[in-house]
Parts: C-alpha cells; sequence; structure tokens
C-alpha cells in the first residue's frame, strides 16, 4: 500500500469522530481501523466487509457509521487494485450518503473523494465534480484542509493545474501549513515538462503552486524564491504576448525582492519599446491597443521611472481608452483622473492635459453624465488654448476633427441641434484638411463613418430625410469595415434602431439580422453586443404581433445577461428580464414549465448590488475569512482575464487577426468562472451578491410554504397599452402560490413608474419624517433627532388618505384576493423598488374608516417580506436551533451627553439617523473605506434606546446588553470570536442606521461607539460587509435604527443592503423600520415581540410582530398611537 494512502487511512482514523449510537457498527469500523493501523490488512477487509453487510435497518439506524464502512471498504479494495469493485463501491457510498443525514461532513467528504480518485482512473471527465462536491459538505468543518490538501492532490494527477493551485491556496488559508503530500521537485519537474510543450496557463499555475509552497514552508526563502519564480513569470507571459497577465506578474515581482542591474536593464528596454507603441501624439497615430498590453506599459512606466514621470501618464491615459472601448467608463474614469496628476507633477509635453480632459469628457458623455461632459470639455478647451498662447503648434487636423465629432455628439444627446450642424461642420472640413496631408483611407473612411452618423440623426431631428441619411451611413460603415468585424455589427445594430424610430422596420429588421450574423461570428454567445442585437429583434416581433418570435429572441438575450461574466450588470439589464418573463405569461393558461422560466427571470431581476458595495464586501470577506477570500480573488482573477480577452478580440479584428484563439480562451475562461462561481453560492455568498443564484421553481416554493402560507410576487414590465398591440390594459402581473395552486392576475397600474409615485405618496402619508416628504419642524428636519413635541398637548393625528391605502391594495393584490382569503402568514417578495412599501398599512376595503377599525391588511394576515425569492430557500434551511437568550447593543456614546428617564417617554419622541453635513467616510486601509470617528460622534445621542433594550432584556426574562462606551464593534467582534454570539436566539440593535449613500457611506451601516482612531476591525461604523463576516444562529435581529430597511441608495431599492449580510451571517429573520420610529412606539413592538417569542417560542416572527401590532392598535388611547405613522414602519424580514 502506498505511503499516500497509508496517509490518508491515518487521517481517517484521527479525524472521523464515531457516533455513540448502533454500537454494532461503531464497534467494527473502529476495530477495522485499528487493525490496518497495526498492519493487520486482511483483518480489516473482513470487519469493514461484516460492517457494510449489515441489514439495511442497521444502514439506516446509523448511516454515518454505515457511510464510514462503504468508505474503508472502497479505500481497502482500492489498495487491492480491484477496480471494478472500487468503482461499484464508491458508486453505492456517494448514493447512500447524498440521500441521508450524514452527522460528519468528513464522511461524507470521504465519500465524495474516493469516489473522484476512482473515477481518476478511469473516466476522468467527472472526478473534478467530485471534488466540488467534497468541498462543498467540508467547508468551514474539521474536515475542510485534509479534503482541500486531497483535492489539490487529485486534480495534479488530474492535470487540472489551476484548480489544483485553488485548493492548495484554500489549504493554506484553512490550516497555515504545507500538508499536500506532493514536494516543490515534482511540481518543478511537471513545470518544466509543460514549458516545453507551450502550456503557459498549466506553467503559471505551477510556479505559483511553488510560490505558495515556499512561502509556507520555508518562509526565510519565500522573498528571493518568489522574486526569480515571478520573473520566469513574467517573461513567459510577455514572450507569450499575454501582456496583461505580464503585467500582474511584474507587479507582484516589483513588491518582493531587490532589482539587479541585469533586470532593470532588460526591463528598461522592454519599456521604452512599449510605451513608445502605446504613445498617441495625434489620433492618426492611434492604434487599438488591448487593455493588457496598456496595463503592462503602467506596470513598467511605474517601475523603472521616477515616481512623478509623466510617462506613467501617457501609459494611464493609453489604459484608459482600452477600458472605454469595453464600456468600462467608471474604471476609465479613475484611470484618467488618476493620469491627470502626471502632467502637471511631470511638466509633461503640452497638450496632453488637454488630451486626458477631452477623453473624461467622452467618458462622461458615454455614461449620460452631459453636465459633467460638458464642463469638462469646456476646460479642456481652455487648457489647448494656454498650451497654443505658450508656443504649442495646433493639434493636426485629424485629431481635431475626431474631438469636434465627440463633441458634436454630445450636443445631439442634450437637444442642441444648432451646436450639433456647427461641430459636424467643423469635424467634415477638419477631415478634408487631413486628407490633402496623406492621411490612409482606412482612417478617412472611419472617419466618415462617424460624421455621416451624426448627419443621420441631425436629418431626424431637423425633419429632413433621415432614413435616406441613415442609408448612407449604413453604406459607409460597410465600406470601412471588414465583412466579420464587432464594430461592424454595432454600428449596422445602431443604425437599425434609428430606423426603427424613423418607422422603418422592414429596413432595421434587415440590418439586425445582418448584425446578428457578424455577431455570431465575431463575438462570444454571452457578449453584451449579442444580447442587446437579439433583445432589440424581441421588441420588434412583440411590435410586430409575433410573440413566438419575440420569446426567442427574447430568451437569447436573457440567457446572455445571464452569464457570470455579465451579471454585474443586470441590474442595468432588469427590463429584460421582466419583458421575457411577461412575454411567457401573458396568454391563456402558460405551460408549468413557461410560468417556472419566468419566475426564474424575476428571480434574477432582485439581484441588485451597487459594484462599489460589492467591492467593499469582497474586501471585507477576504480580510475575515481566507478561505472564502481564494474563491473571491479567483473569479476577480477569471473575470479581469475575460475583460483582457474582450480586449485582445477587439484588437485582433482591428489588426485583421484570427479571432479564434482568443474566442477559445474567452469560452474556457466563462467555464471556469462558472465552477468559481458555483463554489462561492455552495459557501452561501448569493444573498450577499458575491455569487450567483439558484431560481426556485413553483413546485420548490410549493415545498417550503407550509399549511396557511402564500407567497406573492410582481412582474412590473411597465409597458405602455397604447403602444403595444394586443397588450391589454396592462403588462404588469401579481404572482401568487399557495401550497396546492398559482394564481396570475393582472395589476391595473399599467405604468411601473406611476405605481412607485404612488407607493412614495402613500409613505408620505405616514413617514411624517422622512426627507422626501418635505416635512419639517423648528429650524432642522424632523429626522435627524430625537425631538419632542408640546409635552402639555396631545400629538396631532396626521391625516390618512385612504383612497391611496385601498387603490395600492386593489391594483397590487385584488387580482390574487380569493387565494389570499384565509391564508394566515403573506410572503411577499417584491421587485426592489417596491421593497419600502409598508405593506401592513393597506386598506383591503374603500374608506373612510376608522383608524381603530380600519380593514388594515396585518389584520388580516402576519407579514413578511423577503428581499429575493431565492432566500425563502436559505433561510428555510434544515437546522439545529440551540440557541437561547437575548443580546442588546445600543446608545452608543455619540452627541452631547444625554439622559433620559425611561418612564417619562412618551408619545412624540422621533428617532432618525440622519448625519451632519458632509461625509462619515475619511480613510482609505488597503482598499477598505474607513469612517471617521469624529464625523460619527456627530450624531445625535439617543438615549432612549437604552430604555428599549431594557425592556426586551425584561420581556426575555434577563440576557445580556451592550450599552454606551462597551457598544463597539471591538466588542461586537470579541464576542464572534469565542462563539458567543452564534449562542443568542434574539439580538436586537437599538441606534442609528446608515443608508448606502447617506453621508457619503458606500454600504448601509449601523452606528457603534466610535473608537479615537479608526482601524480596519474598528472604525464606528458595523456595515453591511462586515456584518456577512458574524457567525450568528439567531431566530430574529432586531434593527431598531433609522431607515434599516433601506437599500443600496436612498430613495431606491431597499433590504438588499443589510438583510442579505445578515441572513449570510447566519440570522433566519430580521425585524426592520421602513422611516424614522417614534421611540415609545420601538419600544413597545421590541418589547411585545419579545415577550411573545420568550413565552411561546414556536410562534412564529411574522405573526408575534401582527399580534404586537394589533395589541397596540386596540389598546390606544389616542388615535396619533392608531395611526399608521406610529405602527407601520415595522417590518419582519426573512423566515
Amino acid at each position: 500500500m502506498s505511503k499516500a494512502r497509508s496517509a490518508l487511512a491515518v487521517a481517517l482514523a484521527l479525524l472521523l469522530a464515531l457516533p455513540a449510537a448502533a454500537q454494532d457498527l461503531d464497534a467494527l469500523n473502529a476495530q477495522a481501523i485499528a487493525a490496518y493501523g497495526a498492519g493487520d490488512v486482511e483483518t480489516a477487509l473482513s470487519l469493514t466487509e461484516d460492517a457494510v453487510a449489515a441489514p439495511p435497518d442497521v444502514a439506516e439506524a446509523n448511516p454515518t457509521a454505515y457511510l464510514l464502512a462503504l468508505n474503508n471498504l472502497t479505500f481497502l479494495v482500492m489498495g487491492q487494485a480491484d477496480a471494478p469493485r472500487a468503482d461499484d463501491l464508491s458508486a453505492r457510498a456517494v448514493a447512500f450518503g447524498e440521500g441521508r443525514e450524514i452527522d460528519d461532513p468528513g464522511v461524507l467528504g470521504t465519500a465524495f473523494l474516493q469516489r473522484a480518485q476512482v473515477l481518476a482512473r478511469s473516466d476522468a471527465g467527472p472526478a473534478p465534480e467530485m471534488l466540488r462536491r467534497m468541498m462543498q459538505v467540508t467547508r468551514d468543518t474539521p474536515a475542510h484542509g485534509f479534503a482541500a490538501s486531497a483535492a489539490g492532490d487529485l486534480a495534479f494527477d488530474l492535470e487540472r493545474y489551476v484548480e489544483m493551485l485553488g485548493y492548495f491556496r484554500e489549504m493554506v488559508a484553512v490550516t497555515g501549513v504545507w500538508t499536500s503530500a506532493h514536494g516543490i521537485d515534482a511540481f518543478y519537474d511537471r513545470q518544466l515538462a509543460l514549458e516545453s510543450e507551450g502550456d503557459i496557463a498549466a506553467v503559471a499555475a505551477l510556479i505559483d503552486t511553488r510560490i505558495l509552497l515556499v512561502e509556507t514552508a520555508q518562509p526565510q526563502l519565500a522573498e528571493d524564491f518568489a522574486h526569480s519564480a515571478l520573473w520566469t513569470k513574467f517573461y513567459m507571459h510577455y514572450e507569450a504576448e499575454n501582456f496583461g497577465e505580464a503585467a500582474d506578474a511584474l507587479t507582484l515581482w516589483a513588491g518582493v525582492g531587490t532589482m539587479t542591474g541585469d533586470e532593470r536593464e532588460s526591463l528598461t528596454e522592454i519599456a521604452a519599446n512599449i510605451l513608445e507603441r502605446t504613445r498617441r501624439g495625434e489620433h492618426s497615430e492611434r492604434s487599438a491597443v488591448q487593455l493588457g498590453y496598456a496595463e503592462l506599459a503602467v506596470a513598467l512606466a511605474r517601475i523603472v521611472n521616477p515616481a512623478n514621470d509623466p510617462r506613467i501618464g501617457v501609459a494611464l491615459r493609453e489604459r484608459a481608452d482600452a477600458e472605454s472601448r469595453l464600456g468600462l467608463y467608471a474604471r476609465a474614469a479613475a484611470t484618467l483622473q488618476e493620469a491627470l496628476a502626471y502632467p502637471e507633477g511631470g511638466r509633461a509635453a503640452m497638450g496632453e492635459r488637454t488630451l486626458l480632459l477631452e477623453d473624461l469628457a467622452n467618458n462622461a458623455w458615454q455614461i449620460g453624465a452631459y453636465d459633467q461632459s460638458r464642463a469638462l470639455y469646456e476646460q479642456a478647451e481652455a487648457s489647448y488654448n494656454a498650451d497654443l498662447a505658450a508656443g504649442m503648434a495646433p493639434f493636426a487636423p485629424f485629431d481635431r476633427s475626431v474631438l469636434a465629432t465627440n463633441r458634436a455628439k454630445l450636443a445631439l444627446e442634450t437637444g442642441d441641434i444648432e451646436a450639433a450642424a456647427a461641430l459636424r461642420g467643423e469635424a467634415d472640413a477638419l477631415l478634408g484638411e487631413a486628407r490633402a496631408t496623406g492621411l490612409g483611407e482606412a482612417q478617412n473612411l472611419r472617419q466618415q463613418v462617424e460624421i455621416a452618423e451624426i448627419d443621420a440623426y441631425l436629418a431626424a431631428a431637423t425633419g429632413r430625410d433621415g432614413v435616406a441619411a441613415t442609408l448612407r451611413w449604413v453604406d459607409l460603415v460597410r465600406r470601412g469595415y471588414p465583412d466579420v468585424h464587432a464594430d461592424r455589427a454595432q454600428k449596422l445594430h445602431n443604425a437599425a434602431d434609428q430606423l426603427m424610430v424613423l418607422g422603418r422596420s422592414d429596413i432595421a429588421l434587415d440590418l439586425l439580422a445582418e448584425a446578428q450574423v457578424i455577431a455570431a461570428q465575431a463575438l462570444p454567445p454571452t457578449a453584451p453586443l449579442a444580447a442587446e442585437i437579439a433583445f432589440r429583434q424581441a421588441v420588434d416581433a412583440v411590435m410586430r404581433g409575433d410573440r413566438d418570435a419575440a420569446r426567442t429572441f427574447a430568451a437569447r438575450t436573457v440567457a446572455a445577461y445571464r452569464a457570470p461574466e455579465n451579471r454585474d450588470e443586470l441590474g442595468a439589464n432588469r427590463w429584460t428580464f421582466d419583458i421575457y418573463a411577461w412575454l411567457l405569461l401573458d396568454r391563456d393558461d402558460p405551460p408549468p414549465e413557461d410560468i417556472d422560466a419566468a419566475l426564474a427571470a424575476v428571480q434574477w431581476t432582485q439581484v441588485n448590488r451597487a459594484a462599489e458595495a460589492v467591492d467593499q464586501m469582497n474586501a471585507r470577506l477576504m480580510i475575515d475569512d481566507p478561505a472564502q477570500a481564494v474563491a473571491i480573488r479567483a473569479r476577480q482573477d477569471v473575470v479581469e482575464a475575460l475583460t483582457r480577452s474582450r480586449s485582445a478580440l477587439t484588437t485582433a479584428y482591428a489588426r485583421g487577426e484570427d479571432p479564434a484563439p482568443h474566442l477559445e480562451r474567452q469560452a474556457a475562461l466563462s467555464d471556469a468562472l462558472s465552477r468559481i462561481e458555483a463554489a462561492l453560492a455552495d459557501a452561501g455568498l448569493a444573498l450577499t451578491g458575491q455569487a450567483p443564484i439558484t431560481p426556485l421553481t413553483v413546485a420548490d416554493i410549493q415545498a417550503l410554504l407550509t399549511p396557511g402560507e402564500v407567497l406573492v410576487t410582481f412582474l412590473l414590465p411597465g409597458l405602455k397599452p397604447d403602444a403595444v398591440p394586443g397588450l391589454g390594459p396592462s403588462s404588469n402581473k401579481v404572482i401568487a402560490i399557495a401550497r396546492d395552486e398559482v394564481r396570475i392576475a393582472p395589476i391595473a397600474e399599467a405604468g411601473r413608474g406611476s405605481l412607485l409615485a404612488r407607493i412614495a405618496a402613500f409613505r408620505c402619508e405616514m413617514a411624517v419624517s422622512d426627507g422626501a416628504c418635505g416635512v419639517t419642524t423648528g429650524s432642522a428636519t424632523v429626522r435627524g433627532a430625537m425631538l419632542s413635541l408640546d409635552e402639555n398637548a396631545e400629538p396631532a393625528t396626521p391625516a390618512f388618505d385612504w383612497s391611496v391605502a385601498y387603490g395600492l391594495y386593489a391594483d397590487l393584490f385584488g387580482g390574487v384576493q380569493d387565494v389570499l382569503n384565509g391564508a394566515d402568514h403573506l410572503i411577499i417578495a417584491p421587485p426592489g423598488d417596491l421593497l419600502n412599501l409598508p405593506f401592513s398599512a393597506l386598506v383591503r376595503a374603500p374608506g373612510p374608516h376608522d383608524l381603530a377599525s380600519a380593514p388594515w391588511l396585518v389584520r388580516e394576515h402576519a407579514i413578511s417580506v423577503l428581499p429575493s425569492i431565492p432566500a425563502l430557500s436559505t433561510l428555510r434551511a434544515p437546522h439545529e436551533d440551540q440557541t437561547e437568550g437575548f443580546l442588546g447593543i445600543g446608545d452608543p456614546i455619540v452627541g452631547a451627553d444625554a439622559a433620559i428617564d425611561c418612564a417619562e417617554v412618551g408619545l412624540g419622541l422621533l428617532r432618525g439617523g440622519q448625519s451632519p453635513n458632509g461625509t462619515v467616510l475619511g480613510f482609505d486601509a488597503g482598499g477598505l473605506r474607513l469612517a471617521d470617528p469624529q464625523a460619527l460622534r456627530a450624531y445625535a445621542r439617543l438615549p432612549d434606546t437604552r430604555c428599549e433594550l431594557e425592556a426586551m432584556q425584561e420581556a426575555f426574562g434577563g440576557g445580556d446588553l451592550i450599552l454606551g462606551p462597551a457598544a463597539t464593534e471591538t466588542m461586537l467582534k470579541r464576542l464572534d470570536l469565542e462563539g458567543a454570539l452564534a449562542r443568542y436566539g434574539v439580538v436586537a440593535f437599538a441606534t442609528h442606521g446608515l443608508i448606502s449613500g447617506e453621508a457619503g457611506t458606500i454600504a448601509p451601516g449601523l452606528l457603534l461607539t466610535p473608537p479615537n482612531a479608526p482601524g480596519v476591525t474598528d472604525d464606528g461604523l458595523l456595515t453591511s460587509a462586515e456584518i456577512a463576516t458574524l457567525d450568528l444562529n439567531a431566530r430574529l435581529v432586531i434593527l431598531s435604527a433609522c431607515n434599516t430597511a433601506a437599500g443600496e441608495n436612498p430613495g431606491q431599492e431597499g433590504l438588499s443592503g443589510l438583510a442579505g449580510s445578515f441572513f449570510h451571517a447566519g440570522a433566519r429573520a430580521l425585524m426592520v423600520t421602513h422611516w424614522s420610529v417614534f421611540s415609545d412606539a420601538s419600544a413597545r413592538v421590541g418589547s411585545g415581540i419579545a415577550t411573545r417569542i420568550a413565552s411561546r417560542p414556536d410562534l412564529s416572527n411574522a405573526e408575534a410582530l401582527r399580534e404586537t401590532v394589533l395589541d397596540m392598535l386596540d389598546g390606544a388611547q389616542t388615535d396619533f398611537e392608531r395611526h399608521p405613522a406610529y405602527w407601520a414602519p415595522f417590518a419582519i424580514i426573512g423566515g
């Protein structure tokens, strides 16, 4: 038996704790392992055979012990080289383990591992999937490190070196040591063999593996070793023209060891060559430099030149140009802003600053920031004139023609037709000058295309023959670009759009078909342009009344946008999913498979996280969870590689090179990204926006519902009835799913925007402190401080518009009213922009009503809200609830000292969360934006939160409170590290809540007592990213703070911020607030829920809130207490 197998057996014996039940199986397993450990393989085999032969009832009584026996027998049979029996046994083990509750993840993980080992000897294809499933069940368990080591070893044997590196990185992240059976010589020998074969990706992975091994096992040698190995990696990529990867390796190389004279000489020579090729003195000299090449230019410029050298700015400008051509406008803007510092500090050649400002202006125009674009163009003009006055020669005519074209397009977008026409004439005249001085024909034609595009839009805007002008534009496109070229497809698509607007869909359809053929040849199927073309065809089919064709094209569109490489843009493409779902449902009796497909599309629209918030979440997870950091970093690397590959493909077309290698690479990278995202999903990161969702079918949802529950969601494409043939009164729909029924009904309100306006007006009936409603008190808005009304007078009762409350109910729920009748629990999973609707305050009948007896929706149903439908599966997954007790955190030390008599807290005390003017962010720590403690201290003190938490503590009959100076991030994270947070059944935060974007914040957060100086672990603001890294097991987290139902942006979508993070941390439900709450109401709701949960643990959170609210309504002494402004902000989110 090999040494590696012996090590595995010992690991099994030491690692896997034997269960206590079914002692016969346990005894046989223990005796077999002991015999094997003593070298008696024959006895071990006999005992294991006996265990595996146990009757089915014995196996079912102790499935973990039986699976261990199957694993042990598989292991022993593999040692005898009995391949057929090993194949049978390993397959049996996996099937048995997957079908039962195995209480030791290591035992189930070993079944997957041994199945992978058996497959590796015969049919290696499914083996990697077995490794993935092993890691899925062993992550965050004692078997995690062992599993990662074994997976890395087998991936090496399977020659899957990139995956091998990922597993070894995970192994080191978990264990901190090198436990692989392979040593550095094995990796080096394989590296040399693969170098001769030219397998660059494999060689790079093996180099990185060797670096990881030395860093882990011999850290004293790590710096010198990495310096040498990374130099090899850089040169390998450089010679293979993998410029982006070369830039990455070079940047890492520069950070370790000391540069030798020979290395500096070599780099200086390479840098001179690359910077010469990337420097662009005139637009006529510009080439389509791929992103990776520009990144290498930047890396080289930084390494071989002084810190403020203008050549760094030149390289950065080239990188920004490549980013812009990929549509990465935000990224390009940041690069250009960085580049602006170099010409000033380094005294660059005159004109360079002008070009940078022109690029920034053009970038702003591309994303619709027209005012910013106009201002930047004015700065560029001033810079250019100053340089001319200082003696600079004018830009070349072609350069100026391009600049005039860009400005003409901005003028068109902003409706300044006169300016656009003048700039168009200027561009044409300058192009004529350029031709007279020997401009190349290709550049001449491309610039004529741009001018013809302006002509087409000008003709349409001024009442001239826009169709003829557009067709001239199309003719120039066909002459100016090769037959198979991505830019040709894009221009034809744009022209087709214009012809649609002009009413010539017959010509437009032909152009779209032509563009689609080109895109299919020139681009991968997931390219955004391919999706845009398909969606335009879908829209045209809808307008022609051809719903079957529209469904086909729309399905192609959503398949592309759903791809992992496009997931970050899901929010921007949400409407395409809405249209696809509507097409599937807008007919009599849609088949079940179409309902499921439409429901899946609805669920994809619920994935929407701000990119910057996701970046901060990534940075925080990578600091706090090294194992997850491996997968997150891998995803970032593959996404960047895909971006570079798309750029290289564009460059290949521009230069007339074969695109096939780039298309093949994109397909391989897309597959790799899918595998990485599966691992992220396995880690439970879907709800935080870091991983893809798994949509639920109708059957999935019905299986998760209990009797008396109904799930409701909404589809809101918002199409105009008079613009779409055969539409009917509205495209918007409500979907209600009960355990035995599915009902789809129209929503009377046809427009999404008008529906949102009605919801905003409805909120203003109640959210008396909401800044959007324009309410003020004295010199300050009510929101932002705890204010008291006149203590001698009953607070005034705001008016309430019953027609608004009933109208929304009738529109949203009227079509499924009969499904809701008799339902105890209403679970609502609305689109993101409806998450801020306080559903409990809707009324089920027209008014007027008395506030005390009104048919509020909360009187009929316990209500809970889901941030997304897939959250239902996560929150209702089986779990072992061993938590009890209460923890309250609040009354942070901010603002002026304040004391309060809890017995005196009465009606009218309003709590808010608005900060003073300015931003609370002030520090950057390794990619993390930290809060400024001084800015946090400017918030108002909330002394009443102490009263609220004490009331909850009393309701629970005890518990722990962290108040005042102790209410810090440091204290909370210390409890988390000790495992104490996971022991509380209910956790309450009573403090200020910050909305994403409020006071400059990137993501939502909860304010705690700020430290004297900010640090990565404590800056006084507990962000959603930090919350996601906590370990909770609470049935309920109470967020008694202002606007904790808010989302990533003020006034936009709610709940996506804090809820997903708390769910990922392990909470199963939240209680949140929709607007600034009255302090006594908050105390009554919190203590009411606590009392009911403490006395009736089986009561649902939603029912506990419902009963509490009804008690408040029925026991109210004033209309002020009966008004929904007082009781309706509270909502249960989750299970």
